[in-house]
């Protein structure tokens, strides 16, 4: 998905540098320099957390002249930079100047293929809008921002299992049903990315090695890596934002209906955390779904926005921070049946996010008696659609028959391991699809992407 979105880009005629955000170890490097090897005859890559001594940071505190930091640039790499040069500039929050001078060559110098990077460039954005940013300022409407996120599922499938199944996800319409003989596999695969994640790393080592431990491995590294984030970059925060990234799962795994701070840090109170949350949220860690009483559109307005949950960006962390055992993850066992719930909750909210984005929220309904519960609303086109999430093959659907009753929906959707299929308004849509989920409800008859 991201390399289409990469080749877009370099063929736009409007093209402004490019800027994407995302957690650190999502792949962002990797795809950065596969667009210089596909698509252009040469490529420039520089990273400014490896920058010893300074050389790198040094070209643009001298100024901000472009054609200057390109002949600095060419020197420090020892080949000349051209107009047919991907320039690659990693981490790049790590150096504010350099950030400035994209305006420059927005404005100056578009003949220049410009694609940046960088772990935390999320949390720098916000400060910069809140004004925050001290003698620093994102040159917004200057660049052009793209979000990557782990790979989703359908990414993890083609990866593990290859083009056959892959196709027939991509392919296949709401008409039709998923082939009996296929949709075990499916079903395990979507187990397994609920055990590994998308994390390109995770992916390799479970695709070569087919052995979890040696996953977890790698995840321990990558939490370590966002612990030492934290530390590095909000050290005065430090010890909320690590209680609050390792309440999360925790919290899930015991089936909490809502995030509670208290549970974080015991005494606290929301305002007390809620910066170091909001710091997670822009560091594109942490998902927040808000609790709504009413279903209308703006749903922003309905919004109580003291009462949340929170979901992981990664769903295999999620599992893996949990505690919970592996072999709970594949099997019906009553004693983790509610943190499957939460699990499968995380699936399809990342695999919507994957597929649609964060520019809009994603929220879920509670009645005002606190009983009944949708688990995500979906604003699609300034109607509200409600879906239901369920771990297993045979769910009960009180909530949502309350629901379709109290508000009528045009359609509502219920994510399970169930076929394609449908009846009145509820329409049922395999986990294993969900990251299409909006070609199915726009569709029905021919959702092919």
């Amino acid at each position: 998905m991201i390399e289409k979105s990469l080749k877009e880009w370099k063929d736009s005629h409007r093209r402004k540098p490019l800027m994407i955000l995302g957690v650190r170890q999502c792949g962002k490097t990797y795809s950065m320099k596969e667009l210089g090897r596909r698509e252009f005859p040469d490529y420039a890559y520089f990273n400014f957390e490896s920058d010893e001594g300074g050389r790198l940071k040094g070209i643009f505190e001298k100024g901000l002249d472009t054609s200057r930091i390109i002949d600095d640039l060419s020197y420090v790499r020892g080949k000349r930079i051209t107009p047919d040069t991907l320039i690659i500039f990693d981490e790049i929050q790590y150096c504010m100047r350099a950030i400035a001078s994209l305006k420059y060559f927005c404005e100056e110098a578009p003949e220049y293929y410009i694609v940046c990077a960088g772990s935390l460039l999320g949390v720098k954005l916000h400060e910069s809008t809140e004004g925050r940013s001290g003698d620093y300022s994102f040159p917004v409407g200057k660049v052009r921002f793209m979000n990557m996120h782990p790979m989703n599922f359908a990414e993890f499938l083609r990866e593990t299992r290859g083009d056959l199944y892959g196709d027939l996800a991509e392919n296949i319409s709401a008409g039709e049903t998923v082939p009996d003989a296929a949709m075990s596999v499916l079903e395990e695969a979507v187990r397994e990315y609920w055990l590994v994640g998308g994390m390109p790393e995770s992916v390799a080592v479970w695709k070569e090695t087919r052995d979890i431990e040696a996953v977890r491995k790698v995840q321990k590294d990558i939490d370590m890596s966002y612990l030492m984030d934290f530390s590095n970059h909000a050290p005065e925060d430090f010890p909320k934002l690590s209680a609050i990234w390792n309440s999360i799962a925790r919290q899930n795994a015991k089936g909490n209906e809502r995030f509670f701070f208290n549970e974080a840090v015991e005494g606290s109170r929301a305002g007390q955390l809620k910066d170091a949350l909001q710091w997670l949220i822009d560091a594109g860690l942490v998902y927040r779904c808000t609790r709504v009483s009413s279903p209308d559109v703006p749903l922003t307005d309905r919004e109580d926005r003291n009462i949340f949950k929170l979901y992981m960006a990664d769903v295999g962390l999620m599992t893996f921070k949990s505690g919970v055992p592996a072999k709970a993850v594949g099997k019906e066992e009553e004693a983790y049946g509610l943190f499957r719930g939460a699990l499968a909750e995380n699936f399809v909210l990342t695999e919507m996010i994957s597929s649609y984005g964060t520019e809009k929220p994603y929220d879920y309904w509670k009645n005002d008696r606190g009983i009944s519960e949708v688990d995500f609303l979906l604003d699609m086109d300034g109607e509200t659609i409600p879906i239901e999430v369920k771990s297993g093959r045979v769910p009960r659907l009180r909530s949502m028959e309350q629901y379709i009753s109290l508000y009528n929906p045009r359609v509502a959707v219920l994510a399970s391991f169930r076929n394609l299929g449908g009846e009145g308004k509820l329409r049922s849509v395999p986990l294993y699809l969900m990251w299409r989920v909006k070609d199915f409800i726009r569709n029905p008859e021919r959702s092919r992407p």
